[in-house]
Order: structure tokens, then C-alpha cells, then sequence
């Protein structure tokens, strides 16, 4: 017991130790017994209190009850034995509460224990009241048929079921036994589909022990009852082929004695050794017994006599069969490969055959090497004996041609002092010279060109070209010798850009296509160019009117000294298509053309633009 003297002191003793009743003047010096213990109540709702006072006042009265909630309201003066006795049941009541708070506390966890394990459940429990209507269901009932429990709380039992006559047979047990387990019935979801579910239910009774209802656990063993379904099925066909099988087949315990046959045995041939040789038993008993210790498969072969008393050849697998990872029996199968054999033999005496064949083959193509090394050796010589004759033949071609131009240079001078007679004369003759001397020099240009690029000789330098300008240059120096006065068309689409190329193989790849392009559409409109500079790409078109190329000769048109059978009277060597198909394809363009008879032809160069090498 703690007497206080003033409401700050009582209220440190109630936060420091364990108060079971406060009892409280009404005359305080600091606050009033009322307004004390409304405070005390903020701190502890349950703990009773006693107000005393010397006088009645009907507002202190009703506030106390009506706000405070105080246990009991004492005048003085009092009796002493009274007082004890208020103090003894207030006591005695808060205990009591303090009990009843501890135990709804304890109710309060206990029910949501339960409801967390009522509700993640795996199994279904339902409980149905004698006229069939659910009354309680566990949400796990929507994983097992699709229903949610608030859809089939108050809804008829029968509906589940998709053979009444379960329920029926069901009812009839429980009433029989009180409670039974195992029963298997199939259900019915949602969707209407089927579900089998193993049920154990028993009576659920009022206070007085009467059976009210009947509460049950249902199983969802649908995949175990249709891997059983599929497990049968497996075993029957097993069966089945084992029967029909050709290969003979048992099962074996641990002491050899045979537990299945594919093929009916007598009562004397139990154990597996009496189906073998007596040569190859012992052989046979070992090879099992490994498999039982070793638990791993096991193949022999071996030769017997048959029925017919003919020789055969036969092969024998042990398999183990385990349960729990322990190998309890084998399965023994005993199979015919005679014809194996024989294939076996077959293929040996072929392989020695295609052995011997191959040695043979590897000898001539051996021989084969040796000979195309030879060839190769031949065909590299004479493709130097043809660069050196070339650049030979060209310097030697060169010499003399330089010299008889030198020399009609030397004639020219004189064509003036000569007879007016004969002046014009020479004037044509000398022109017509000088007219060979250059067809001459240009044919054995090409021939060295051409020589070297067979050689790979050609050197080339790629750098950076503005290829409308260089393009722009051989077009003005060609229409500017045109003795028609044709010129060339040019179509621009497109922003030009650099290109990494060779100039000079273009320029020589460029001006041989606009050469062909005038020579080819003589007393014809003016050949076209149009150029389209796209997609990083420059698209080059090249197109005449000119006599165009016949469609038997278009497969030979980059051919060496190949020339159109329509250009007989159009003087060439036959070379220039080709060079430009090999300059275009060091340059890593791509070249195309399209040509009809007596209309004309279009060549396209295809350029890839490039920022560097």
C-alpha cells in the first residue's frame, strides 16, 4: 500500500509500481480527486477507483460515473469495515478483468492462428448440416474446383458430386461408422470438369450430443489417380508387346529365381540359369549377380542351339530394377542376332574391301597431286613466259613505232616544199599513219594492261576523290574531239560526295565506257549520262543509241579480244570492256549493262561510298 500526498507524487508511484485500486479524496491541493483519477484512468482504463468526499454534489457525482468511470463513490464519514470490504471486491474485479483481458487476448491469437491455417490449407474442409447445406468451407476449395467459398456457403452439398449415389453410399457410412476415411468420389469444378477426391469425414454433434451434420477433408488426388490410370495402361501394353515380343524376357529376384515370364515355363524351369548352355551358366550367374552388386547394366553374347538344332547367335541384357535406390530384381532379356551377326560379318568383309579400295584410290590421287603440281608449275611458268613477252613485245612494238612517228614528223616538215600536186596527197597519207600509229599504241597498251593485271602486277593507289569532277574532266576532253560535234548528256541527282578509289583506274574504266558510247552510236542522238548519288552510293549510267549488242554475244562481252559480231566494220581490239570489267573490280564496284539490238545499250557502275580504306 502507497499513500501519497499530493496527485504528482500519486501519479510517479502508478508509473513505478504495479497499483491494483486508487482511492482519492475529492479536496486535493493541486487538482481534484476527479480530475486525479480521470488521469490514472488515461493510464490504466481497467484499474478501479474510490472517490471520497464530506459532501454530495450531484454534478461530482455524475461526472465521476458518466466521464471518469470511477468503481465506487464514498461520503463521509464511512465505516472502516465497509471501506475494506468495497476494497476487497474492487481488488478481487480487477484481477478478474485482468484475467478475462489475458484470456480474450489469448482467444484473439488463438483465432488467428487458426484462420491463417484455415485458410492456407491444402486440403479442403466443409461442413454440412443434416439437410445437405454447407455451412463452413475453407477457401482452398478455389484452388481445388474453382468455386470461392462465399460461392457455395449455403448452397446444397449434392451439387459437388458428379455420381449422387457417392454421397448416397457416403451418408450411409457415416451413419454406420461415425467417421471414415479414404473414400474416393469424383467431383465435379466449376468449368464441369471431373476431379477425383479422397474424402475423411465423421458426425459433428450439438451440446446434447446429437449428430447435427457431418464435417469432412477433402484431397485433391486427381494426378496420383491418373498416373495410376496411365501407370495401368503402361503396365497392359508392356504386357501386350512382352507377350508378342520375339525377344524372350523374365524377371529375376536375388536368388535367380524367375517372378515373370514373357512366355509360359514349366514349374521345373523356375530359376533363370536352366534357360542357357550349360557352357555359358556359370557365365550367366556371375553376370547377374554383378548387376545386383554393382547396380549397372550388363550385355553378353553367346551361341546355342535352337529347336531346329541349327547354330544361333544370341545376346543377353541384364537391366537392374530398383525400389528406393535399391536394385530388388533384374529384367533379363535374351535375344536372337544371328542376322546381326551375319550383317556384322557382311560389313567386316566389306570394310576390308573398301579398305583396300581406298589405299588404291589414295595412291592415284596421290599421282593426281603430283601431276596438277606439275601442271600448276607448267601453267605458272608460262604465265611469266606471257608477262615477260608481253612487256617484250609492247617495248619492241613501242621502239619502231616511235621511231616512224618521229620520222613522219620529219615528213610533215617536207609535205609543205612538195609539188602542190602531190601535196594533198601526202597530207592524207601521213594523216593515215599517224592515225595506225596510234591504234597500234593503243592495242599494245591494253595488251600490257591486261598482261599485267593476269600477272597481278597492276599497283594501285586509293586515296580520296571528288568523283564529279573527275567525271566532269574526261566528259569535256571527249566531247571536245567528237568530229560529229555530239556531246554528251549529263543528269545530276543527288549531292555529290568523296570516294575512296584508284583515279586513275576509274578514269581509264570511265573513259573506255564514253569512248564505246560515241563509237558504237555514230550518225546517232547523243549518247546520255546520268549520275545519282544515293544511299552513300553513286549510281552511274552510261547509255547510247547506238547499235546495241546481239543477244548470243552478251555472255562474252568482258571476254579478252572478244568483240560483238556486229562490229565487224567498227574498228577495236576487243579488249576494252574487259579492262574495265578488272580495273572496276579492283576498285570494288560493281558493273552491269542491258543492251537491245539496233536501239542501244546502258552500262551502270555502281560505286560504294567510303570515308577511308
Amino acid at each position: 500500500m502507497f499513500i501519497a500526498s499530493s496527485a504528482k507524487e500519486c501519479l510517479e508511484f502508478f508509473k513505478n509500481e504495479s497499483i491494483e485500486l486508487v482511492i482519492s479524496d475529492q479536496r486535493m491541493p493541486e487538482i481534484s480527486g476527479l480530475e486525479l483519477l480521470a488521469k490514472i484512468k488515461t493510464l490504466n482504463p481497467l484499474i478501479p477507483t474510490i472517490l471520497l468526499t464530506a459532501y454530495t454534489d450531484h454534478n461530482v457525482l455524475k461526472d465521476a460515473f458518466n466521464k471518469v468511470g470511477i468503481h465506487k463513490y464514498i461520503n463521509k464519514p464511512f465505516d472502516t469495515e465497509s471501506l475494506k470490504m468495497i476494497m476487497d471486491m474492487a481488488i478481487e474485479t480487477y484481477r478478474l478483468n485482468q484475467k478475462n483481458e489475458k484470456i480474450l487476448l489469448e482467444l484473439k491469437e488463438s483465432e488467428v492462428k487458426f484462420k491463417g491455417i484455415f485458410n492456407s490449407i491444402l486440403d479442403v474442409f466443409v461442413r454440412v448440416n443434416n439437410n445437405g447445406i454447407i455451412e463452413v468451407i475453407s477457401p482452398s476449395i478455389k484452388e481445388f474446383l474453382g468455386y470461392s467459398a462465399e460461392e457455395l456457403i449455403g448452397t446444397e452439398e449434392i451439387k459437388l458430386y458428379a455420381n449422387t449415389n457417392d454421397r448416397t453410399i457416403l451418408r450411409k457410412l457415416i451413419r454406420d461408422q461415425k467417421i471414415y476415411r479414404g473414400l474416393i468420389v469424383m467431383l465435379l469444378t466449376k468449368s464441369g470438369t471431373r476431379k477425383y477426391a479422397s474424402i475423411s469425414c465423421k458426425t459433428y454433434n450439438d451440446l446434447a450430443g446429437n449428430p447435427i451434420g457431418i464435417e469432412s477433408i477433402l484431397r485433391d488426388i486427381t494426378e496420383s489417380k491418373l498416373k495410376e490410370k496411365e501407370l495401368r495402361e503402361s503396365e497392359e501394353k508392356f504386357r501386350l508387346l512382352a507377350e508378342q515380343s520375339p525377344i524372350r524376357i523374365f524377371k529375376v529376384n536375388d536368388l535367380l529365381k524367375i517372378e515373370y515370364a514373357n512366355r509360359p515355363i514349366s514349374e521345373g524351369d523356375q530359376m533363370i540359369h536352366r534357360f542357357f548352355p550349360k557352357e555359358t551358366q556359370e557365365a550367366v550367374v556371375k553376370l547377374i549377380a554383378n548387376v545386383f552388386r554393382k547396380d549397372k547394366e550388363a550385355y553378353f553374347e553367346f551361341e546355342e542351339t535352337n529347336l531346329d538344332g541349327e547354330k544361333i547367335w544370341c545376346a543377353l541384357n541384364v537391366s537392374p530394377i530398383k525400389e528406393n535406390d535399391e536394385t530388388v530384381s533384374v529384367l533379363v532379356m535374351i535375344n536372337d542376332i544371328s542376322e546381326k551377326k551375319k550383317v556384322e560379318n557382311m560389313l567386316r568383309g566389306l570394310n576390308e574391301q573398301l579398305e583396300i579400295k581406298v589405299q588404291e584410290r589414295t595412291k592415284d590421287l596421290e599421282k593426281t597431286k603430283e601431276d596438277l603440281e606439275k601442271t600448276y608449275l607448267k601453267e605458272k611458268t608460262l604465265n611469266n613466259l606471257k608477262s615477260q613477252f608481253v612487256s617484250i613485245a609492247s617495248h619492241q612494238f613501242r621502239t619502231p613505232l616511235t621511231v616512224i612517228k618521229s620520222n613522219i614528223g620529219l615528213l610533215e616538215m617536207q609535205i609543205d616544199h612538195a609539188e602542190p600536186m602531190i601535196q594533198e596527197w601526202l597530207f592524207k597519207v601521213n594523216k593515215r599513219i599517224q592515225t595506225e600509229i596510234s591504234r597500234m599504241t593503243d592495242l599494245m597498251d591494253n595488251v600490257l594492261i591486261l598482261g599485267n593485271k593476269d600477272a597481278a602486277m597492276i599497283q594501285t593507289d586509293f586515296q580520296m576523290v571528288d568523283i564529279l569532277k573527275l567525271i566532269n574532266s574526261v566528259i569535256d576532253k571527249f566531247n571536245q574531239i567528237q568530229t560529229d560535234k555530239r556531246e554528251m548528256k549529263l543528269n545530276i541527282t543527288g549531292r555529290s560526295s568523296l570516294f575512296y578509289l584508284d583515279p586513275d583506274l576509274f578514269q581509264h574504266a570511265f573513259s573506255n565506257l564514253i569512248s564505246n558510247a560515241f563509237k558504237y552510236s555514230a550518225k546517232k542522238p547523243s549518247p546520255e549520262l546520268t549520275i545519282i548519288f544515293k544511299n552513300r552510293k553513286a549510281i552511274i549510267k552510261i547509255k547510247d543509241y547506238g547499235i546495241g549488242i546481239p543477244n548470243k554475244d552478251k555472255p562474252n562481252i568482258f571476254e579478252p579480244f572478244f568483240r560483238a559480231t556486229n562490229v565487224n566494220e567498227i574498228r577495236g581490239t576487243g579488249l576494252g570492256t574487259s579492262i574495265v570489267k578488272q580495273y572496276l573490280d579492283l576498285l570494288g564496284a560493281e558493273l552491269i549493262f542491258k543492251s537491245e539490238l539496233h536501239k542501244g545499250s546502258e552500262f551502270t557502275i555502281i560505286l560504294n561510298e567510303k570515308l577511308h580504306g
